[in-house]
């Protein structure tokens, strides 16, 4: 009996061979009888190409794999160094052991669900919940822009709500306390921070030739957090700190403070207060206090948005938070401009009524009167 082409010998065993794509595939029967091998040469040649073919398609890719992919594309070329810190830091401890081993096309609202109630778990706090989750949303999002996905299994309702806080802004006393207990040097970077609203690392990496008089004073900062040159007007407060500041200076760096970390300026004047009426600050409070005082005054919340270097006005209004003080008193100046009308429109009342009357008397004449007589003229026959 002749043998097939695809059935082959080799020290008396038999052997399935077949050629697909270019390439030599063969397996063993485990027989050495040839009838035997015609049997299972078929079906062993149909399990080759179904392997192959399988072998062929596109893996299925996890989400953890889609990840480093998404780090690579998008969050190294979109945000900035210590975003991309804080991005895989969150990633690789509480996204990445929930969800990393799912197939990407396979995650469901039920797994992120999921992942909610581990971070709910984890007692987190709201607004890191809300960092993580977003997160996995904005690798969602692009994985359905790659063309990975068609649709994203997301929720509006996954995050979390985060309990309104109260203003971050430091109040007049607050910074009158710190002015008291700060040094020279000290007291002046807080002053242009406190004037300006600038970051710390925008302070710190401040340079003279980035102090313009022209066409008048302002800051031209470069190296931002959002990238973009941003130009911030100078106050007197500011002049007069960047004056003091570049008497003492002996850097190109307005600064004296190049290597030191904010929260050590903060600790430092805290400790130095008693401990009875300490205040508990940190640097970042001044760009609210700035931005709270700006809207107090009337300023212009688009003019503030440019001047914080904000992308959008939702995150600008989050710093131009209204004092107390400044909500009392506006509270009184409306009420004390209703009374004000209130009167007025009475006044103008009483005006209207009395030109009324006048006009009557001209007509009819004079009101002659009550008329005055005895109380009761009535004597029901008694003294007839």
């Amino acid at each position: 009996m002749r043998r097939p082409r695809n059935l082959v010998k080799r020290g008396g065993w038999y052997y399935a061979r077949v050629f697909l794509g270019g390439k030599l595939y063969r397996r063993a029967l485990g027989t050495r009888d040839m009838e035997t091998a015609r049997d299972k040469l078929a079906a062993t040649l149909d399990d080759i190409e179904r392997e192959i073919r399988e072998a062929s398609l596109p893996k299925p890719t996890t989400v953890s794999a889609f990840a480093e992919r998404w780090l690579t594309e998008w969050v190294r070329q979109r945000r900035n160094p210590k975003g991309v810190k804080l991005t895989e830091q969150r990633w690789t401890q509480h996204v990445e052991p929930a969800i990393g081993a799912i197939d990407l096309v396979a995650l469901t609202y039920a797994d992120l669900r999921s992942l909610r109630a581990r971070l709910d778990g984890k007692r987190l706090k709201p607004q890191s919940v809300h960092h993580i989750l977003s997160d996995v949303r904005c690798l969602l999002r692009y994985a359905v822009d790659a063309g990975e996905i068609v649709k994203a299994p997301w929720r509006r309702d996954l995050m979390p709500r985060i309990p309104e806080q109260a203003p971050k802004r430091l109040t007049d006393a607050q910074m009158e306390r710190i002015f008291r207990y700060a040094r020279p040097k000290e007291a002046l970077c807080i002053q242009l921070a406190v004037e300006t609203g600038i970051r710390w690392n925008e302070l710190r990496t401040l340079q003279w030739r980035h102090v313009v008089e022209d066409p008048s004073p302002h800051l031209l900062l470069e190296g931002t957090k959002s990238g973009k040159v941003r130009r911030v007007p100078l106050t007197a407060g500011a002049r007069e700190a960047i004056g003091e500041l570049r008497r003492i200076s002996q850097s190109v760096f307005v600064s004296p403070y190049r290597a030191v970390n904010p929260c050590t300026i903060a600790y430092r004047i805290r400790d130095r207060m008693p401990e009875e009426n300490r205040v508990r600050w940190h640097w970042h409070q001044l760009r609210h206090t700035f931005a709270s005082r700006y809207v107090e005054r009337g300023g212009n919340l688009v003019a503030l948005q440019r001047m914080l270097g904000h992308t959008t006005s939702r995150m600008t209004e989050r710093y131009a938070s209204l004092s107390d003080a400044a909500l009392f008193a506006d509270l009184e100046r409306i009420e004390s401009a209703q009374a004000a009308a209130r009167q007025t429109g009475v006044h103008k009342k009483l005006k209207t009524a009395h030109a009324a009357h006048g006009l009557q008397e001209a007509v009819t004449g004079p009101n002659p009167g009550p008329i005055v007589g005895p109380a009761n003229t009535t004597t029901h026959g008694l003294d007839a």
